[in-house]
């Protein structure tokens, strides 16, 4: 079986202005790969998997391949990543849309693919890859809860043209204890606050082929205590990196 898993492309005003940057070469990079994307791929072994970042090239639509898994992180990728699934279907290939905006507009997401991945992938993905081989797709797969960080395989980063990209996402954890009405953390993470240990952080740290790093948490400061022996930690790893936290620290 052969996977093809998309990042649409940015649109353009948006993805010049907020998502690349220029290095000291004068190259333009986009500031960070499909970090899901990459995570998913963790979650198939012994299955052929590629990653097509349309940010940095094109997508082969004649190119034969079983499913394809199209990330809409974000409403923004909604309308191309549409595009994308519509022009596979067209061409007999399932599709699966999964992400922030599928897992909020899960029927929107449907009425373009065969089936939609509701929230985390990890307790979900293994069914639909069995349900997928027996012609047996289900229109909508949703965790019945939410998985331990401590038990996550380790993203396939070398499916990934890491140097077109200015940083590498780490995740450090997920969820958050709070529930700001402009946030979608909470409703799609949960309101427990789940992490991976500090010697696994720092070994993908230590692993990365760059100094920027970007802790792809949603409040990487939600426990204090776990936050500062980080913090101490990666001092010494002489490293640049950004997160998200909450401005009350």
């Amino acid at each position: 079986m052969k996977i093809n898993l998309i990042q649409p492309k940015k649109p353009h005003s948006f993805a010049d202005r907020f998502t690349t940057l220029i290095d000291e070469k004068g190259s333009k990079r986009f500031f960070q790969p499909p970090p899901g994307l990459a995570f998913l791929a963790g979650l198939s072994p012994g299955t052929e998997i590629k990653i097509t970042d349309e940010n940095i090239e094109e997508i082969n639509f004649d190119e034969k391949v079983d499913l394809v898994g199209i990330s809409l992180a974000f409403t923004y990728l909604a309308p191309r990543g549409y595009e994308i699934a519509d022009e596979f279907r067209k061409r007999g290939v399932k599709v699966v849309i999964g992400g922030i905006h599928a897992t909020v507009m899960p029927e929107e997401a449907k009425e373009h693919c065969d089936s939609v991945v509701i929230g985390e992938a990890e307790l979900v993905w293994s069914e639909l890859l069995t349900d997928f081989k027996h012609k047996a797709l289900k229109n909508f797969y949703k965790s019945s809860g939410y998985p331990d960080l401590s038990r996550s395989p380790l993203p396939r980063k070398d499916l990934l043209k890491l140097d077109h990209y200015a940083m590498d996402p780490i995740q450090t954890s997920r969820g958050c204890p709070h529930y700001c009405s402009f946030c979608v953390a909470t409703r799609i993470y949960g309101e427990r606050y789940r992490f991976k240990s500090l010697q696994t952080v720092l070994s993908e740290v230590k692993a990365s082929k760059t100094k920027f790093i970007d802790f792809a948490d949603d409040n990487i400061a939600a426990d204090r205590r776990r936050f500062k022996e980080l913090l101490k930690a990666l001092i010494p790893l002489n490293i640049r990196w950004q997160s998200d936290a909450p401005v009350y620290l």
